[in-house]
């Protein structure tokens, strides 16, 4: 299970948050400098900078800190916030009574808000023992990555991968502690911040997948992103109908919608399961690209070409662009034609991970 917030970012998050804070920060102040105001104007704007920049690093910190355990009194916590809200109304009040042009306000509020937030995201999911635990340990902590679930001693399960001439694959896998959570986890979990999550259909079959549907319906505030996967069919009835009565987006191809639905006819399996979550169907299709749905109305986004390699976390990297486009603030169409790119340049490249000199070479739609 994945949600909106990490304990320690990737490096191109890092790197990308501080260019953020950094760029909106020295156009923030290139604007003030330029500005025909008096001095004693100009300091209150500097002023407001700076305060709105401690206020932001200080709850951030403080979430963070309550994520990973660290006590964090509820005041400071409180005033955290306050001076935050503080810093930003003070400056929608200077500006709104300031004698600048619209579109001037407007580059000060954008440059302003760009300089004090980022989007971070927390993985939520234990790591077991043995042999895949120390392996999934290793590769998580290289890729700068730490969970907020603990790791437990029940022994890690498995996955192996047979890749076909063709692409396409064949999995075995042994279920291990990587599916089975505790409601103690849950309890002390601090949702401040978080505003969607992440989950496969293995995780809710697993027998702590009730656990999982707790969770989501105390928090009805959070977005739900659901990619049932190929054993959509084991997943318990009764669950299955919970998940779908939090209007999760669903993500999955057509083989999986027809098994869900049990229909022959894909136009078919997409409004049954329209009407059964009434909300957003996601279905890849393949090099012909993906149907979005919602309500009676869908939309079919072409895909991009790619000479296959393998199809190896082709559909986990189309959720997670998805995902990633929706929290910017796209359209369902406008993310599914950036997940289609990232998707093909991940089935052009051999194994799940794309690599980075690939990702900065794409260029996405939207």
């Amino acid at each position: 299970m994945n949600t909106a917030m990490p304990h320690k970012p990737s490096t191109a998050f890092i790197a990308a948050s501080w260019v953020a804070l950094l760029l909106g920060a020295a156009a923030y102040l290139i604007g003030l400098f330029n500005a025909t105001m008096a001095l004693n104007e100009k300091g209150y704007y500097l002023t407001l900078l700076l305060f709105g920049l401690f206020a932001a690093v200080s709850l951030q910190k403080s979430v963070r800190d309550r994520v990973e355990g660290i006590p964090v009194s509820g005041l400071y916590y409180a005033l955290c916030w306050f001076a935050l809200l503080s810093a930003l109304m003070l400056l929608l009040v200077g500006l709104w009574n300031a004698t600048l042009a619209p579109s001037e306000k407007g580059f000060y509020g954008m440059a302003y808000a760009l300089s004090l937030f980022g989007a971070p995201a927390l993985l939520f999911s234990p790591v077991g023992g043995g042999l895949y635990g120390d392996f999934v340990c290793r590769q998580l902590e290289r890729a700068g990555i730490r969970s907020a679930a603990p790791r437990v001693e029940e022994e890690n399960g498995c996955c192996y991968c047979f890749v076909e001439p063709d692409g396409e694959r064949t999995f075995i896998c042994r279920y291990g502690a990587e599916y089975l959570f505790r409601r103690e986890w849950f309890d002390a979990l601090d949702t401040a911040g978080l505003g969607g999550v992440y989950l496969c259909g293995l995780e809710i079959e697993r027998a702590s997948g009730d656990l999982l549907i707790d969770f989501l319906e105390q928090h009805p505030e959070l977005t739900v992103y659901f990619a049932p996967g190929p054993r959509i069919g084991s997943i318990p009835a009764n669950r299955l109908q919970r998940l779908l009565a939090l209007r999760p987006l669903i993500h999955l191809n057509a083989s999986e919608a027809l098994t869900i639905t049990g229909r022959s006819s894909l136009p078919k399996a997409v409004q049954d399961l329209c009407a059964l979550s009434r909300g957003r169907i996601i279905v890849t299709l393949g090099a012909r690209g993906v149907l979005c749905a919602e309500g009676e109305h869908s939309v079919l986004v072409p895909g991009e070409l790619a000479a296959v390699q393998d199809t190896i976390g082709a559909g986990d990297s189309h959720i997670g662009a998805m995902i990633a486009g929706l929290a910017r603030g796209l359209s369902t169409t406008q993310a599914a034609a950036n997940a289609n790119r990232f998707a093909a340049a991940v089935v052009n490249n051999p194994g799940a991970i794309l690599p980075r000199a690939v990702f900065e070479t794409l260029k996405f739609l939207y």
